[in-house]
């Protein structure tokens, strides 16, 4: 895999021009939100992928790389846009560079180009879980089972397994779906054919005696077995021409004819109706169960969504005491978005019963339809026997509407959309239209009409017949173990692979879970050492519990902090990325993912990050400058940046301020002042943002934001004396005198800095003003440079570098002034009186 050495950015989201030099060394960005942190991190994820995690997904509809990643002022001209990472290889050293334009955001740009070079750019842009954000956090920790398995696969690199359940499952399901078909039919067609013999029953014995007794009527030789092959009519001879006339017109029987017709009378006039009312009755409270309001089939496909909503608020303790919705931000008064939540909801028993019932009635309907319209079809086709298909459409129209009503109830059954046309079809197919019982009529005068039959071509037509139907009866049949089997062997290999599936997910995620169990027990050591985390999975789903202190295995979100939780998530995806890439886990970045770890842990998360992944590039960003401390002292990082502020026209301030003076004094030596005040004056109002709020300073509100180091560093260095006048009368009231006479001797210090560079009095004396300085000759603003200098060095630790900030910092009364080290540490609380 590999390492990153340089990122250049050019008219990025919020970055103008940036050049971050890394040297393939882990680097830490600090500054304050909205600084443009971020816009680091997008675009190394840019340069990558060709795609910005932040520009999509949920909440984002609207918003895309193309139109969004160029900076604002460049919108129309995406070509601006670029991006350039210079990378190395960690097993060869080879370094070569990658580009890429948001214009053409999926085209990449490798130099020198080389194959194995873009294998690994194409490696990374599948597979873009190098980077981890705060946002990302809660996919592995506050997540529904369903998402939670799908995302960890993803970056385990299994999501193809997820997939191929996914395709049996469907599988599965569609040769449900033709079972059922084919059992209908079979039962259709086992109808007809009982039907014409007069059984209940549909056996061997009951079908031979049946048939024998026609073979009687003819003096035929009985038939002692029946096989699929077994012919009812050998040797039966050809009707006489005289007696075969009518056979030959209407296909059967006359009486048989009299009968289909008779049949299909009963149905419309109202056994049809009897036997769906039942049914189609509970179908369409079942429909209208879910025709609630316009979005009720919605509702019931988001039935999981809602349920994990409701389990997230109550679990989550954040939004649930203020009730307010985790994706829009949108307030509700006390428990009322989770009321309207449960009153979406439907439980997962009843929409899994509730389905199951539309299901079970839809087959019972279709079957009953299916014999309607096949006994219709029967009696079109006598019409046409009797050449009167021309005198019966009607009839004709009466069964296309039928197979049209029957398709909606199907469609409906399939996908559960199209519930009001449904609820019209179900209506309709009991509907007889009276047209039709004008035709019925002429076929039954035309019937009459024709000659009777003697009982030999009675016997003779019906054998006719009733080989006919044993064959479609077989034919269902075979059909229908057909369907059965692949059924069953679809089902046999879902349940296979699910239970192979979980098996094998088991062992990696018991490796996973231990090696989470470790880091997290690292981290929180001193109270949680036993700690120990658990991933449970089951098909399409990846259960996650944790120790609490040795009470049991809990979910993350029940009992566990927002810092813990998050510190969870970082374990959890450090566990992941290393059984996934082993030694390839060479770079990550982290996006401001443990802003809510208390400081107590932070050192530990350094460690961490040190000790178990020694040879991990990380890219650290935080908008706590502490942080960064942190992890500078325990050398997880050897180089950062601190981002001071942003602003649409020169985008972050950014300043490593152990070569800014040096930077200044360069520029001096060559005689540019205007450059020189030009750093000086941004990397003053970058250091007085940090001042004012390491201090507490009170700053004049500006609505529209814009606070310049006039607005900044004057209130910053008043307070600054103030919390020093404090300290100073702390420390006598104390009985310290030695330590209130070097208060006193660095308060005297920062009064003639002040003073000499008259910063209280800036509109006055317009020659220290920073919108004169580069008027000033290069001795002169050399002065300036000096005061400011020392003045800064006064707010410094000498030992760690680090600004002295109050605390606490919230509330109106701090209690202490130091650095990170506690080298400078003063009390603000003087001793009580007596």
């Amino acid at each position: 895999m590999i390492k990153i050495e340089s990122v250049e950015i050019y008219e990025f989201r919020g970055i103008k021009k940036l050049s971050v030099d890394l040297k393939s060394k882990s680097f830490g960005v600090s500054g304050p939100n909205g600084s443009g942190k971020s816009g680091l991190v997008d675009a190394i994820e840019f340069c990558l992928t060709g795609d910005v995690t932040r520009l999509s997904g949920s909440g984002t509809y609207g918003i895309s790389v193309k139109s969004h990643a160029p900076h604002v002022d460049h919108r129309n001209n995406p070509e601006n846009s670029k991006v350039k990472l210079s990378v190395r290889l960690v097993d060869s050293g080879d370094i070569f560079e990658i580009s890429r334009c948001v214009k053409n955001p999926y085209q990449v740009e490798i130099s020198p180009e080389k194959p194995e070079f873009r294998g690994v750019v194409e490696t990374l842009g599948a597979h873009p879980e190098f980077a981890l954000s705060r946002r990302e956090i809660v996919k592995y920790i506050i997540t529904p089972p369903g998402k939670r398995s799908e995302d960890v696969q993803t970056l385990l690199r299994l999501d193809y397994l997820e997939d191929f359940r996914k395709s049996l499952t469907t599988t599965k399901n569609y040769f449900e779906r033709e079972l059922n078909a084919a059992t209908r039919a079979k039962d259709s067609a086992a109808s007809e054919f009982k039907t014409l013999l007069g059984l209940e029953v549909l056996n061997a014995n009951n079908i031979l005696d049946k048939i024998n007794e026609l073979r009687e009527i003819l003096n035929l030789e009985a038939l002692t077995e029946l096989k699929a092959e077994t012919s009812f009519v050998k040797g039966v001879n050809e009707p006489s021409e005289e007696q075969g006339e009518a056979s030959k017109n209407v296909n059967l029987s006359k009486d048989s004819a009299n009968k289909l017709l008779g049949k299909f009378l009963d149905e419309i006039n109202g056994e049809l109706k009897e036997k769906l009312n039942v049914h189609i009755n509970n179908l369409k409270e079942e429909i209208n169960t879910l025709s609630q309001d316009d979005h009720a089939l919605e509702l019931a496909r988001k039935h999981t969504f809602f349920s994990s909503g409701i389990d997230f608020l109550n679990t989550n303790k954040n939004f649930h005491e203020h009730d307010i919705c985790p994706l829009c931000d949108s307030e509700f008064e006390g428990g009322e978005l989770v009321q309207i939540l449960e009153n979406k909801l439907l439980t997962a028993h009843e929409i899994k019963n509730l389905l199951s019932d539309i299901d079970k009635n839809i087959n019972l309907i279709l079957g009953v339809l299916d014999h309607h319209i096949d006994t219709c079809k029967r009696v079109l086709s006598l019409s046409a026997n009797l050449d009167l298909t021309a005198q019966t459409q009607n009839l004709s129209a009466y069964k296309t509407k039928l197979e049209s009503d029957r398709e909606k109830i199907e469609s409906f059954r399939k996908t559960k959309k199209g519930g009001l046309d449904a609820s019209r079809s179900l209506d309709a197919c009991t509907v007889i239209p009276e047209e039709i019982k004008a035709d019925i009529e002429l076929i039954h005068q035309t019937i009459k009409s024709l000659p009777e039959s003697s009982a030999l071509d009675e016997a003779r037509d019906k054998l006719v017949l009733a080989q006919e139907r044993f064959r479609l009866y077989q034919k269902a049949k075979r059909e229908s173990l057909l369907q059965s089997k692949r059924f069953e062997c679809a089902k046999t290999m879902l349940d296979s692979y699910n239970e192979v599936h979980t098996k094998t997910l088991n062992e990696i995620y018991d490796s996973v879970a231990k090696e989470f169990s470790k880091y997290y027990s690292t981290i929180n050591s001193e109270d949680e050492a036993a700690f120990k985390g658990k991933l449970i999975p089951a098909p399409s789903k990846l259960g996650f519990d944790v120790d609490f202190y040795g009470r049991g295995l809990f979910p993350p979100g029940a009992y566990h902090s927002e810092g813990h939780q998050d510190s969870m998530g970082l374990c959890l995806y450090l566990a992941l990325m290393k059984h996934t890439l082993g030694e390839d886990f060479t770079f990550s970045v982290l996006d401001d993912v443990l802003m809510s770890v208390d400081r107590g842990h932070r050192r530990q998360v350094c460690r961490l990050l040190k000790s178990e992944f020694p040879h991990t590039q990380f890219i650290l960003t935080t908008h706590d400058s502490i942080w960064l401390r942190f992890m500078r002292v325990e050398n997880l990082i050897t180089k950062s940046q601190s981002f001071g502020g942003w602003s649409v026209d020169t985008g972050p301030l950014i300043w490593e301020d152990a070569d800014v003076w040096n930077e200044i004094a360069k520029l001096l030596a060559s005689h540019k002042v205007t450059e020189a005040a030009a750093k000086l004056r941004n990397y003053l109002e970058f250091t007085a943002t940090i001042l004012a709020d390491n201090l507490g300073a009170q700053v004049q509100f500006k609505g529209d934001g814009s606070y310049d180091l006039g607005s900044l560093m004057p209130p910053a260095i008043s307070r600054w004396k103030k919390h020093l006048q404090t300290a100073k009368d702390s420390a006598k009231s104390w009985g310290n005198e030695a330590l209130g006479h070097e208060i006193d001797a660095l308060l005297q210090k920062v009064s003639g800095l002040q003073a000499k560079g008259q910063l209280e009095n800036w509109a006055v004396n317009t020659a220290v003003h920073y919108n004169e300085w580069e008027n000033l000759s290069p001795e002169e603003f050399k002065a300036v440079v000096k005061i400011y200098q020392d003045l800064i060095d006064t707010l410094r630790c000498s030992t760690c570098g680090t600004y002295l900030y109050i605390l606490p910092k919230k509330g109106t009364n701090p209690e202490e002034i130091r650095c990170s080290c506690s080298t400078v540490s003063y009390n603000l609380v003087k001793k009580p009186k007596e």
